[in-house]
């Protein structure tokens, strides 16, 4: 006869513990350090949640037209969710300390079930199974899982919700039972007939109306329950502390980037007014060089009006010599034909042809 174990310890997991993190176990003295225990499935539940998430996410993000409404981070969205939990937690034995039974039988029996859980259970995404024989108490198992549920309509259409993930597997609440009742009855059962397959028959001496239930193995089982939520109290500082960390890292990390992208666009802004500034030189250099270019060629302008003005000036002087000079000739010419006729009526011969010539020359 063998007892069996299934214990919900609900958002509990303690993945430190779990995969004997030496930082952690050291504080934990009910923990035999060369003791038997075997990690048989072992993810980060941040991995886990961009595994199973990021698709559903990217497709709500790319729906949302205002910036606000997007979700950066599952992960950290659903840790500082104060209704939902990451993830959750079992632990599965079978036997007890006054009753024990082979450990390589029970190992077999606690593998098989972990085996048959994603089949059972296909919205209870299993991310860690931890074989503990090193601890005070019967060997044991850890179960972490994360339930996945889909069909939103309200935000992603994937999500992590317990009750929805019951639902999709067939298990809802009735007036007498939860879905959470009814669920680990349904393990327990399972639990109970892979035991039976290895003929270790199961008592259940907890079951209502039996009455027999031995003070020892009770006591056992309390101080297994003592030991157990005095270890998730020394984890749960440690725990809490590195996923604050992470998240103070993004943030910084973020910070950081948003910073860098700032003086980026400081400095491309610097560029540009620098580029404007020389831009601004030259063109006041153009333009002084024109204004000096114009300059000079008003004052060309000025000594070609000048010279211009010399020249009519020059011009009307020589028309005016030309003038007096015309006029004083042609007072010659007339004196000339007056002394020309005075020397015919006088009888006196003149030879014209010769003055002629030189009436010809001075015209």
């Amino acid at each position: 006869m063998a007892t069996i174990s299934f214990h919900n310890e609900g958002d509990k997991a303690r993945r430190a513990h779990n995969i004997r993190d030496p930082k952690v176990i050291e504080k934990e003295p009910h923990i035999n350090p060369s003791g038997e225990h075997e990690i048989w499935i072992d993810e980060k539940p941040r991995d886990a949640y961009h595994r199973l998430f990021d698709d559903s996410l990217q497709e709500y993000n790319e729906r949302q037209t205002r910036p606000e409404r997007r979700i950066k981070n599952y992960f950290n969205h659903i840790s500082k969710d104060g209704k939902k939990h990451l993830l959750y937690e079992v632990v599965v034995s079978v036997g007890s300390l006054r009753n024990p039974i082979d450990r390589t039988t029970g190992k077999s029996v606690l593998w098989e079930f972990v085996e048959g859980w994603t089949k059972r259970n296909p919205n209870l995404e299993l991310i860690g199974a931890y074989y503990h024989a090193d601890e005070e108490g019967v060997p044991h198992i850890h179960l972490d899982y994360i339930p996945v549920a889909h069909g939103y309509t309200n935000g992603m259409e994937t999500q992590t919700g317990l009750v929805r993930a019951y639902k999709e597997m067939g298990i809802e609440k009735t007036e007498r039972q939860t879905a959470q009742i009814q669920w680990e009855k349904r393990e327990c059962d399972e639990l109970e007939r892979i035991c039976n397959s290895y003929g270790i028959t199961v008592e259940h001496p907890l079951e209502e109306g039996r009455h027999h239930i031995r003070t020892e193995d009770y006591k056992m089982r309390k101080e297994l329950e003592r030991v157990t939520e005095e270890r998730n109290k020394a984890v749960i500082e440690a725990e809490h502390a590195r996923s604050s960390a992470l998240q103070a890292a993004e943030e910084a990390i973020t910070r950081r980037q948003e910073a860098m992208k700032a003086k980026k666009e400081r400095n491309l802004v610097l560029q540009q007014l620098e580029a404007a500034r020389h831009e601004s030189e030259d063109a006041v250099n153009e333009t002084m060089n024109a204004r000096k270019s114009a300059e000079e060629a008003k004052e060309k302008a000025i000594r070609a009006e000048k010279e211009a003005e010399n020249a009519r000036t020059e011009t009307e002087k020589i028309k005016k010599d030309y003038s007096q000079a015309a006029e004083s000739f042609n007072k010659l010419v007339r004196l000339y034909n007056s002394l020309l006729s005075a020397a015919k009526s006088l009888g006196i011969t003149v030879d014209e042809k010769r003055f002629e010539k030189q009436h010809e020359i001075g015209r």
